[in-house]
């Protein structure tokens, strides 16, 4: 029933680094909320990862000390809706027009994921009212979401908005600056009389000259792969657009407020807000895939460990060796299709010039074929022990 408890491990999500701390201290200046890594059961070690990003810098992950609880079935149901909820609005992972879903415990042929990912408060408790506001945000409809933004007056927290005319761009809108659509587009080409003239020469969208213009910064950009910085691995980073405008002098209080990212002015009367339009939420969400891709790859790595230990004794020997790390397990197992730097390739190769050798050995001291092997050609021989 909805009132029977589920017991489940929280593991806190640390995300450090200069920039990061800025743009979220602007988001969250009072009340800071973060994600959480949620198993029902307890995870071995885990190492920080760390990333690097075109406009946020380095930054770090981590898990804090696990944290023990027990919670209803039904407060559980609402960590897996939020969980699909950013999976639907972060990742946008869907098969045609079907989503992923989520099986309940007792679902014929359920594979559950290793781990969900829940909100917390800065008490590092469960935040089931902002993961049901979240939850009822997404599921919001276009209109709704058009209202939304052009009902925005002085805005008490950023939102992101999305333009009618470009719905795939994303912005964080801060509130309305001192101009309207009538006023002077800041361009060196001279081609555009006002910021509407811009948009309907280049997007074919009429709009009112006295529709206000808000203050908005461009939403970060979202890593395509999963790479690590810690290890020796080059972050993904995309070279960035050259504007070709520069922007207009604000109004003091109207600049840019956080660090990395471009400022621009928006039109209010083509905007809508995002599916998930709380930017301090998707600026937790820009590394999340990375991280959740990396730790999977250690909780896989440290089951094939203990399925060996226990499996297969002449490998228990060699596994339990100092010399051998989890780095080096897991570049073992790790598929040239990942597209990471290290994979099974290299070891394949090395695997495959320890195996020529001792069969080049074979075939040279072999006492039965010693006479015959050295009558032949070093082609014949090549052939030989390819066969």
């Amino acid at each position: 029933s909805d009132e029977d408890m589920k017991s489940v491990f929280m593991y806190p999500l640390v995300q450090r680094g200069e920039v990061f701390c800025q743009n979220d201290n602007v988001l969250q200046p009072s009340r800071k909320r973060r994600l959480s890594i949620l198993v029902p059961t307890r995870l071995p070690e885990i190492p920080r990862f760390c990333f690097a990003h075109a406009e946020l810098g380095e930054v770090l992950c981590e898990m804090e000390k696990v944290i023990e609880l027990d919670i209803s079935y039904s407060d559980w149901r609402i960590c897996t809706q939020f969980f699909l909820t950013i999976m639907h609005g972060r990742w946008r992972r869907r098969t045609s027009h079907v989503y992923f879903s989520y099986k309940d415990d007792y679902g014929l042929g359920e594979v559950s994921p290793p781990c969900f990912v829940g909100a917390i408060d800065d008490e590092n408790n469960l935040d089931l009212n902002y993961m049901k506001a979240i939850i009822a945000d997404y599921e919001r409809t276009d209109e709704e979401r058009r209202e939304s933004a052009s009902n925005a007056g002085h805005m008490s927290q950023p939102r992101i908005w999305a333009p009618l005319y470009s719905p795939n761009s994303s912005y964080i809108a801060f509130g309305p600056s001192h101009l309207n659509c009538n006023a002077e587009f800041p361009s060196d080409r001279k081609n555009y009389s006002s910021y509407a003239d811009y948009i309907e020469k280049n997007y074919n969208v009429v709009l009112n000259p006295t529709s206000h213009l808000f203050v908005s910064q461009r939403l970060w950009v979202l890593p395509n792969k999963m790479v690590e910085l810690e290890r020796g691995l080059k972050g993904n980073k995309r070279k960035r657009h050259e504007r070709t405008y520069k922007q207009k002098p604000l109004n003091e209080g109207e600049e840019a407020q956080l660090d990395g990212l471009d400022a621009v002015l928006m039109p209010q009367e083509a905007c809508m807000e995002a599916r998930i339009s709380d930017p301090a939420l998707f600026l937790h969400l820009v590394f999340l895939p990375a991280f959740l891709y990396h730790l999977e790859r250690y909780l896989v790595g440290n089951e094939f460990v203990l399925h060996c230990k226990e499996n297969l004794p002449f490998l228990k020997t060699y596994l339990s060796s100092e010399n051998i790390s989890m780095e080096d397990i897991l570049e073992a197992l790790t598929a040239k299709s990942c597209t990471l730097k290290l994979s099974y390739d290299r070891l394949e190769y090395i695997g495959d010039a320890v195996l020529k050798l001792a069969q080049t050995d074979a075939l040279l001291n072999s006492t039965q074929l010693r006479d015959w092997v050295s009558c032949l050609h070093e082609g014949h021989l090549t052939a030989l022990r390819s066969a």
